[in-house]
């Protein structure tokens, strides 16, 4: 909603159309009508007013946040598909995505922490002399 109206003046003229469409593209499914409705209701109810120069202003940073929070998400999305890649290729991947509550990404974690050489003991693992 924040990427469609940024500020409140723009919020308050929102049909429910668009805001139906906007929470569709953020991806909800469930009870779109009942949100629409709430969203639409909270968005025209009476609220303290700024000037419209500082409000035109905090829509300008508000923008600027969202794209960031757009950019993060997009380059976590393609950090999670090579996680996801070089993870399944690993030999071992089979047996730590076996171990209960080791997904992918802990998975992942488990395997940098602990390293991938059965054979390797480290000093002061009690490992021998």
């Amino acid at each position: 909603m924040l990427k469609v109206v940024p500020t409140p003046i723009q919020g308050r003229r929102l049909s429910r159309s668009k805001i139906a469409a906007a929470l569709r593209r953020g991806g909800r499914q469930r009870n779109i009508e009942k949100r629409v409705i709430e969203i639409q209701t909270a968005l025209r109810s009476e609220q303290l007013e700024a000037p419209v120069l500082v409000v035109d202003a905090m829509g300008t940073a508000l923008a600027s946040l969202v794209a960031v929070i757009d950019t993060l998400q997009t380059q976590i999305g393609q950090l999670e598909q090579q996680l996801s890649e070089h993870f399944e290729a690993h030999s071992d991947a089979t047996i730590i995505r076996s171990l209960p509550g080791l997904g992918m990404i802990l998975g992942a974690r488990v395997l940098a922490e602990f390293g991938d050489d059965p054979n390797l003991i480290h000093p002061g693992s009690g490992g021998g002399s």
